[in-house]
């Protein structure tokens, strides 16, 4: 009962999935679509992987803004990311967007993008054998000397180091 106060925020996984089983419901007099609807609430009531908002309600939206961002990132790092397909996304203007983003993540736009592609490059570097240029365009950089020098200024070390250590 003590989580029916705030608001949980659940992966994007599951989010999707139970919105593609609620846009079913509409369908009139399906049981089945009804039967796997509460499968869903199922699931999403077992989900461990929550976030609990209790913020005020312009905290509370910004915090939703600042999840979908982080999300859309997370999900696309390996894509050119602009700030105004971004803020579109977020539902708020290229302007609003840095202010915020900056304000709530501590980084601008720019470093917190470089720095999920940095730690996604770090799992391939221990993980895969990709060359060190190949590893740079499938996270995302467009040059692998950007990529380099990125890297070098998050790790301390380059992505050839890195991957000997």
């Amino acid at each position: 009962m003590n989580q029916s106060q705030g608001v949980l925020l659940f992966p994007t996984s599951m989010s999707m999935q139970s919105k593609d089983f609620i846009m079913r419901l509409r369908t009139p007099g399906n049981l089945d679509t009804f039967i796997h609807f509460l499968r869903t609430i199922d699931a999403l009531a077992g989900t461990q992987d929550t976030i609990r908002l209790e913020k005020t309600d312009s905290s509370f939206h910004i915090s939703l803004k600042i999840n979908k961002i982080k999300n859309y990132v997370n999900e696309n790092y390996q894509k050119k990311l602009t700030i105004a397909e971004t803020a579109w996304i977020a539902g708020i203007s290229s302007r609003s967007f840095l202010r915020i983003f900056k304000q709530n993540v501590g980084l601008n736009f720019t470093d917190y993008v470089n720095t999920v592609r940095v730690e996604h490059a770090c799992r391939l570097l221990r993980t895969s054998k990709d060359t060190i240029a190949g590893i740079a365009y499938s996270c995302g950089f467009s040059t692998p000397a950007y990529f380099n020098e990125v890297f070098r200024r998050c790790k301390g070390v380059t992505p050839g180091e890195f991957r000997k250590l």
